[in-house]
């Protein structure tokens, strides 16, 4: 059985075939893009390091990028992207959320329904957190 050190201790535990981590990217618009694509991207890399070397293993992670408003999502570059959902339509359990370019949600600046939903949410997640630094909306 795989094992891996975790940890600032240098502990180590066994891989286990546990279903994917859930991480969920919630991005508004006018998201640098970076901010969105850079986490996505070491999620999924990590998650093929892992398949690499253990091929009998699922996957490591689960991303979907959701949105606060219906449509396409409208980056600060011009760049559109489409979502897998908006958070409306989050249903499932999640281990993970990083607000994307969270300045403006943290600030209450978006939609009363998204802060309240992020508010019910981070109580039942694992790890939440902001993909970059603040900057004002």
């Amino acid at each position: 059985m795989p094992h891996r050190r975790n940890g600032a201790n240098g502990e180590v535990r066994r891989l286990t075939a546990a279903a994917p981590r859930r991480i969920l990217l919630l991005a508004a618009a006018g998201s640098q893009i970076l901010d969105l694509v850079g986490p996505f991207q070491v999620f999924t890399r990590a998650s093929e390091i892992l398949a690499r070397s253990h091929p009998s293993m699922p996957p490591l992670y689960s991303l979907e990028v959701v949105t606060t408003e219906r449509g396409m999502l409208l980056t600060s570059c011009g760049l559109r992207l489409k979502a897998h959902c908006t958070f409306r339509q989050v249903r499932d359990p999640a281990d993970t959320l990083l607000i994307v370019g969270g300045a403006c949600i943290e600030a209450g600046k978006e939609d009363a329904a998204v802060v309240q939903w992020l508010q019910r949410l981070a109580t039942r997640l694992r790890r939440v957190g902001r993909s970059a630094p603040a900057r004002s909306c």
